[in-house]
C-alpha cells in the first residue's frame, strides 16, 4: 500500500464471468511475513472507485516456502541491509500458480467502488500507529543516551554538565513529550469515533521528524561510539528514518492537515 499516490499503484481490471482476475504490480511491504493480502482493482465499468477484496489465504504448504525464503532473506541478506523487512516485488508471474482463477465475487469486501476509501481508511488508522512507534524509538535512543551523557568526561567533567548539552537535552525532552501527547490525542479520537484524520497526521508528522531530530541529536552526544554497534543509537538513528516517508511522507501529512485546515475555516 502506498500512502503518497495510492492510485498510481492500482490497476484496471476486467470482470471474467463471476471472478475478479488479480492485477498486482507494486511493492508488498513485509511480503514475506504475510499470510494473505488484499487487492484494490478498479473494473472499467466503476471509473469512480475500486473494488476491495482479499485475496486467497496462503496454503500450509505455500507458508512454508514463505517461511523459507523467510528465513533466507534474515539469514542470507540480513548481514547485508541490517534486518531490514523481507521485502519483495511482486510481478504477476509471482501470483501465477497461486491466484489463478482470481477473486470470487462473492468475496468483494464492502461495495464496489468503495475500495480506495476503505484503503485511505487504514491509512489514517496506520499513522497513529507509525506516530506510536516513532515516539518510541526517540524515547529509547533518548533513555540509552543521557546516561552515558553523564558518565563520559570532557575537560574533567561530564559533558551533561555543560549548560551548552543541559539545554539540547531539555529541548529534545520537551520535543518527545510533545510528540507523545499529539499521539495519545489521535489514539484518543480515533477510539471515541471522532473524525481523527487531521489529528493523526500531525501525531504522525511531528512524531516522525522529532524521532529523526533524537536519534541524530543522541549520535552526537555520544560521540564517535554512536556510529559503532556496541550502542544502539545507531540503529535507532537508521530505523527512524523511514517513519518520514511510509504511510505518507511528512509533505503529504503536511498537505493533509492543510486541508483539514481549510475545511474547518
Amino acid at each position: 500500500m502506498a500512502a503518497a499516490g495510492a492510485l498510481a499503484l492500482l490497476r484496471s481490471c476486467r470482470k471474467p464471468r463471476w471472478n475478479i482476475p488479480l492485477c498486482i504490480n507494486h511493492w508488498n511491504t513485509r511480503s514475506c511475513l504475510s499470510k494473505s493480502f488484499k487487492s484494490e482493482a478498479l473494473p472499467h465499468t466503476v471509473q469512480e472507485g475500486l473494488t476491495c477484496a482479499p485475496l486467497q489465504t496462503f496454503t500450509e504448504e505455500e507458508l512454508m516456502i514463505k517461511q523459507s525464503v523467510k528465513k533466507f532473506a534474515q539469514e542470507q541478506v540480513a548481514p547485508l541491509v541490517q534486518k531490514m523487512d523481507a521485502d519483495a516485488k511482486f510481478d504477476d508471474s509471482l501470483f501465477q500458480g497461486l491466484f489463478k482463477q482470481g477473486v470470487p465475487e462473492s468475496n468483494i469486501m464492502g461495495q464496489v467502488g468503495h475500495g480506495y476509501k476503505y484503503a485511505i481508511g487504514m491509512l489514517n488508522t496506520g499513522r497513529i500507529g507509525i506516530a506510536a512507534q516513532m515516539l518510541g524509538l526517540a524515547q529509547g535512543c533518548f533513555d540509552h543516551t543521557v546516561p552515558y551523557t553523564k558518565e563520559r568526561t570532557q575537560f574533567g567533567k561530564s559533558i551533561f554538565d555543560f549548560q551548552g548539552l543541559q539545554h539540547q537535552i531539555a529541548q529534545v525532552a520537551i520535543q518527545i513529550e510533545a510528540a507523545r501527547l499529539l499521539t495519545y490525542n489521535a489514539a484518543r479520537f480515533a477510539e471515541t469515533g471522532k473524525p481523527f484524520i487531521k489529528q493523526a497526521s500531525m501525531a504522525k508528522y511531528y512524531a516522525a521528524e522529532v524521532a529523526t531530530l533524537t536519534t541524530s541529536k543522541c549520535i552526537e552526544w555520544m560521540g564517535g561510539v554512536g556510529f559503532t554497534k556496541d550502542y544502539p543509537i545507531e540503529k535507532y538513528y537508521r530505523d527512524c528514518k523511514i517513519g518520514t516517508i511510509y504511510e505518507g511522507t511528512s509533505n503529504i501529512q503536511l498537505n493533509t492537515i492543510a486541508k483539514c485546515i481549510a475545511q474547518e475555516y
